[in-house]
């Protein structure tokens, strides 16, 4: 029988277990960094949203972004999270320079196609916050 995927273990809601092998596939070299940058991000929104604390010690979900973004400057989804995450309560990071940076990658189009309007809106508002 075929072992389940990472992204099927994250549908079924088995956390922990996702987290695992998404950080399995980040650190193989033998991916593709597109591929890695996508495991580190997901790994980042299992940190800031699914799993406690006191089960993934000393990593942060923007560190993992971070990590992300350094392997694929084009993800979307990690641009999208630092951005959102940057002053956000439970799961924030204060890093304004790098929150100002995602959102004109993500603004000025540099980033892989596919972002919702909403969100690019709400991205733009982000922005402008920032700025001031």
């Amino acid at each position: 029988m075929k072992e389940k995927s990472a992204e099927e273990h994250f549908k079924m809601g088995n956390m922990e277990l996702a987290f695992e092998l998404f950080k399995k596939r980040a650190e193989d070299m033998t991916f593709e960094p597109g591929i890695r940058s996508d495991a580190f991000n997901m790994m980042g929104v299992l940190v800031n949203a699914y799993l406690p604390g006191d089960k993934i010690k000393d990593i942060t979900g923007y560190s993992l972004f971070e990590r992300a973004i350094e392997l694929n400057p084009d993800n979307a989804g990690a641009l999208c999270n630092i951005i959102m995450t940057f002053g956000d309560g439970d799961f924030e990071h204060l890093n304004k320079t790098t929150a100002i940076w995602a959102c004109e990658r993500v603004l000025h189009g540099k980033f892989d196609p596919g972002i919702e309007t909403k969100l690019l809106e709400e991205i733009q508002e982000r922005y402008n916050r920032l700025l001031t």
